[in-house]
């Protein structure tokens, strides 16, 4: 995609200061010199010519406050566009200040034109029609729409996909109005814009907050700050942002909007980044597990992380110095604690259990050595509240305690005069969502360029489970349009952060993991949960499976079996490919999971994407499928296509041994898988 270029930018200003053939608008107090409408537009332009370096020919501004009727605005738009290389992929800006109502029933949003009169529709803008011309008459463009106007979230519903993507900012929600200034709905004598284009104009003119490094902002830079500097304000309604089209994730981080926070390269680092105490640590390589909520598995898939990287083995001599330090934050059921915590635990010259805290609050963290068997760890968990879910903020504090006070803490501790404990690896297992602990604001991330620099390397583990494919794939329901752009948003930023500061250039650090146990019936509520695993197992495997052996210490690594599953094993024996985006592997999934036919009626509403073991089947058919034709299994998806009877019930032992998951197949298999996944 082409870089933004100013020149082949356009922008179409639309709305109003006036109404005076509306019944509810035409008494408005409103004069020439203190209209808060006249002063938005003006300010708008003077923007976008300005500091945007836009010609006055690449600006349509005749059309606000204009008497022409809705036919005649469209005709001089549709003009606009076609003498203006039409087939440019250049950008168009859409900018509507004014009055927005929402149709009946939802199934358009009007926008007011000066001569607009109640009840005749035809004297307002239909947002579906304007949308019809923009997409006939700048189909290869970027599309940047600003609307600041009452329940101008409704336009999302509307909104085309263009080839090279789509913007929306919204001044307010579907249900909120949107505010001529901080207190008041009424006219003002104060020369001032509405709310939102004032709030909009100064976090473009100031950028406060904004990243030093960046020449330019992209979309979502703006909003990031946008949200920042309203979420201080009472009373203040929510404004609005979307990414629509295949190609969100490239227009929505496309630099656009000069940066008044930059600072020359030359100064910056003085000014800015001074040496940090980080670059004297040693590199780190982090394993984060998440799932949606309800997701399983992301215990059992920690546990085999820190199996392979806690060996102890006789051939691997320097392996006794350098040790994984498994974070425990699943603070709803602490299975790690509970399953490994008591299993010879490191004492000290008394006797005692030698234990470290340090940090403090959401920080706050105790560390013991266990001393499995050819396994030993580090163990760390959340010493003040491990209940408590972290925001963005805490947990990346607690990723910088971690990485500096909690790893000198363990050296100077637990080191003896014979060896030097090392820390190269943290393993962190959470009961979050991405999306909890991590955040689409680039803002968040500047804290954390002192402490990861290029060395480190960041494997963020993602196990998708039914729930939360069919929350993406049922675009019906009013949440999941907001999860889907939110998981986008998130997913983006820390692509763009991790990529550009870890040792990780242009790799995605999100590995995607499919599992059968995610891939569960969860329909039949009649039916006990394991019973229904069972069921839905047994229908995946159609009735094959290995012969279960052994069990005993003396069975051998990988002899313990376990039972395949056809279609996930299909998928593991793909090709390899490049690594994906998150924005891309979620495509693939909605792509697979979405019916062949829509369901109609009350019961398709309903559905779920694999309540039915039949469909099971056929979605990751259809994801084998769509695999096959965009080059392979992208190394950064990772079926785990066997299932072990031995481990169904595992939450429920006094303690589980790593050694005896080094025997189970399943091990054996995701061994082979990470050493591809995390290769260089």
């Amino acid at each position: 995609m082409e870089k933004f270029d100013s020149s082949k930018t356009l922008l179409i200003i639309l709305g109003a200061s006036a109404w005076p053939q509306h019944e509810d608008y035409k008494n408005s107090s409103y004069t020439d010199g203190n209209n808060p409408f006249q002063r938005s537009v003006k300010e708008i332009e003077d923007y976008f010519v300005n500091t945007m370096k836009l010609q006055e020919k690449q600006v349509m501004k005749e059309l606000f406050n204009s008497e022409d009727p809705v036919e005649k605005q469209v005709e001089k738009m549709e003009s606009f566009l076609q003498n203006n290389n039409p087939n440019d992929d250049g950008d168009l800006f859409i900018y509507y200040v004014g009055h927005g109502q929402v149709v009946i029933g939802d199934k358009d949003y009007f926008l007011y034109i000066r001569n607009s009169k109640k009840g005749q529709p035809r004297t307002f803008f239909s947002m579906t029609e304007l949308f019809d011309k923009f997409k006939e008459h700048a189909r290869p463009k970027r599309l940047y729409i600003i609307v600041d106007a009452c329940y101008s979230g409704v336009v999302r519903r509307f909104a085309p996909e263009f080839i090279n993507g789509t913007v929306l900012f919204c001044a307010s929600s579907e249900g909120e109005c949107a505010k001529i200034q901080k207190d008041s709905n009424t006219a003002t004598t104060k020369a001032e814009p509405t709310l939102f284009t004032d709030s909009l104009l100064k976090v473009l003119q100031n950028a406060t907050g904004a990243d030093h490094q960046k020449k330019l902002l992209s979309c979502h830079d703006v909003n990031s700050l946008l949200r920042k500097y309203l979420d201080g304000q009472e009373g203040v309604p929510e404004h609005q942002y979307y990414v629509i089209g295949k190609s969100q994730n490239i227009i929505g981080n496309l630099g656009i909007f000069p940066n008044p926070a930059y600072v020359e390269e030359k100064t910056r680092s003085k000014l800015l980044y001074p040496m940090s105490i980080a670059e004297k640590l040693p590199p780190i390589q982090w394993h984060i597990t998440t799932s949606n909520k309800g997701g399983v598995g992301k215990t059992l898939l920690s546990m085999m992380l820190l199996t392979h990287y806690s060996s102890d083995r006789p051939k691997d001599k320097a392996a006794s110095k350098k040790l994984p330090l498994v974070v425990d934050l699943n603070g709803v059921n602490m299975d790690l604690r509970r399953l490994l915590g008591n299993r010879n635990l490191g004492t000290d010259s008394n006797g005692q259990i030698k234990r470290v805290d340090l940090g403090k609050g959401d920080t706050s963290l105790s560390i013991v050595k266990v001393n499995q068997p050819n396994h030993p760890f580090f163990l760390g968990w959340p010493s003040v509240d491990p209940f408590k879910m972290l925001d963005t903020t805490s947990f990346f504090n607690l990723l910088t305690v971690i990485k500096g006070e909690a790893i000198d803490t363990i050296k100077d501790q637990f080191s003896d005069s014979k060896s030097k404990v090392e820390v190269p690896v943290v393993i962190i297992d959470t009961n979050y969502h991405f999306c909890n602990i991590f955040s689409d604001n680039n803002m968040d991330y500047e804290y954390l360029k002192e402490f990861l620099w290029e060395r480190d390397e960041f494997f963020i583990w993602f196990i998708w489970v039914y729930g939360q494919i069919r929350n993406l794939v049922q675009g019906d329901l009013p949440f999941a349009p907001l999860e889907k752009q939110r998981m986008e948003l998130v997913s983006e930023q820390v692509e763009t952060f991790l990529t550009s500061v870890t040792n990780q250039k242009k790799n995605s650090p999100f590995i995607h993991v499919l599992n059968p146990i995610g891939l569960k019936n969860d329909q039949d509520t009649n039916v006990g949960i394991m019973e229904r695993l069972k069921n839905n197992l047994k229908f995946l495997m159609g009735g094959e499976g290995g012969k279960v052996k052994g069990g005993d210490d003396v069975v051998q690594e990988g002899d313990v079996d376990g039972k395949p599953i056809g279609k996930l094993d299909d998928l593991l024996k793909l090709p390899s490919g490049e690594r994906k985006t998150f924005v891309d592997i979620q495509e693939n999934m909605i792509t697979a999971a979405e019916p062949d036919v829509q369901p109609q009626g009350e019961k398709g509403k309903e559905e779920l994407v694999f309540a039915e073991h039949e469909r099971t089947q056929k979605v990751l058919s259809k994801l084998e499928g769509i695999l096959k034709r965009s080059g392979g299994r992208p190394k950064n998806l990772v079926p785990i296509p066997i299932y072990h009877e031995q481990i169904e019930s595992y939450q429920d032992a006094d303690h589980i041994s790593l050694g005896a998951i080094r025997r189970l197949k399943v091990y054996t298999t995701f061994r082979d898988l990470l050493h591809k996944v995390t290769a260089k």
